[in-house]
């Protein structure tokens, strides 16, 4: 018994597996279909992953290997689970997989049918991540545009601009078709996009001029919020053979290129001020009693909060519509329209 145990935990499962579980070992071919949901964190937004695996075989990613090929589960399953979980109180939902742009190739279906399916199902507010940048179609777009219920927040992770850099990293577009993307969403949704991405810096085969490259095009301010991290080797990539750049070279790119992120996303964020806009009211902190959530043009867990400062009867899991009064770093301050 205890901690004592844990060595056996194994043997058992499989022994009551015997006669009652559906016991899932290693097998790279499994997804989760969505019969049952038990949300351990906020109960008022919920993932839903609509794919699992990946078959681009970036250079510097070991998914392919831990997660296996690319498979998807069935637009009906996913309505349903969405269904579930609207029912139990879920007010957003976020799509997920290493690549939602390609949903749908192994059901003669995409991802625009996907988006049409939950709009004809559910009321929910439901957000759409990891877009791969040459995967965006403009049909995906426009049925974004139409939804009633899909949020205008495009997460596209470049992780870099240095052409030579992308092959490397075996991206399968140039900077120059992604910035085409970007410029066709912006013409599309106008100020509503709200834009997101990741960078990598140091990647073995980074020179000079392609980091100075990667720092001109942050100044440019074309994203809301970035994501930016050291390039670390994993196992089992084609990158990790190759020979990492010195760790002080590293360190000091990281550091220049995290300062840039930081400035361009305040300056983007600043637009946000005075702005009204739709606002997921999730919890008050116990210790602080501070009223706190997010705006739709917040993610969870990667883009800040919002305060807000003129609570009275509003409860938590709903949404209202708020004023922007103050941004902090990435964080905001809010006020409740009455």
């Amino acid at each position: 018994s205890g901690i004592d145990a844990v060595p056996f935990l194994v043997q058992e499962v499989e022994k009551y597996n015997d006669s009652h579980l559906n016991l899932v070992k290693n097998d790279k071919k499994y997804i989760y279909s969505g019969e049952s949901r038990i949300l351990t964190q906020n109960p008022y937004f919920a993932y839903i992953k609509i794919a699992d695996g990946c078959n681009n075989m970036c250079s510097y990613c070991s998914i392919p290997v831990i997660r296996g090929r690319y498979r998807e589960r069935t637009i009906d399953s996913i309505v349903k689970e969405a269904v579930m979980l609207e029912k139990s109180g879920v007010k957003e939902i976020d799509l997920i997989a290493q690549d939602t742009t390609v949903f749908g190739k192994t059901q003669n279906k995409s991802l625009a049918d996907l988006i049409k399916s939950l709009d004809n199902n559910v009321s929910t507010k439901i957000r759409i991540m990891y877009l791969y940048p040459s995967g965006i179609t403009d049909e995906i777009l426009y049925a974004i545009k139409n939804s009633s219920v899909v949020m205008p927040y495009f997460e596209i992770p470049l992780q870099h601009v240095d052409n030579g850099v992308l092959k490397d990293m075996n991206r399968h577009y140039s900077i120059e078709k992604a910035v085409e993307k970007i410029e066709k969403i912006k013409e599309i949704f106008g100020r509503k996009a709200i834009l997101r991405t990741t960078f990598i810096s140091g990647f073995p085969t980074e020179t000079i001029k392609a980091h100075q490259k990667l720092l001109d095009f942050i100044k440019k301010d074309f994203f809301d919020y970035i994501g930016v991290f050291s390039y670390s080797s994993e196992e089992f990539t084609k990158a990790g053979k190759l020979k990492p750049l010195d760790t002080k070279i590293v360190k000091n790119r990281f550091n220049e290129i995290k300062d840039a992120v930081n400035k361009s996303m305040e300056k983007r964020l600043e637009r946000f001020v005075n702005s009204e806009t739709d606002f997921l009211f999730e919890e008050i902190e116990q210790e602080s009693y501070l009223s706190i959530g997010r705006t739709i043009f917040q993610a969870p867990e990667v883009d800040g909060i919002t305060y807000l400062t003129n609570v009275e009867n509003e409860v938590p899991g709903k949404f209202y519509k708020i004023k922007i009064v103050k941004r902090d770093g990435v964080d905001f301050l809010g006020e409740i329209i009455k």
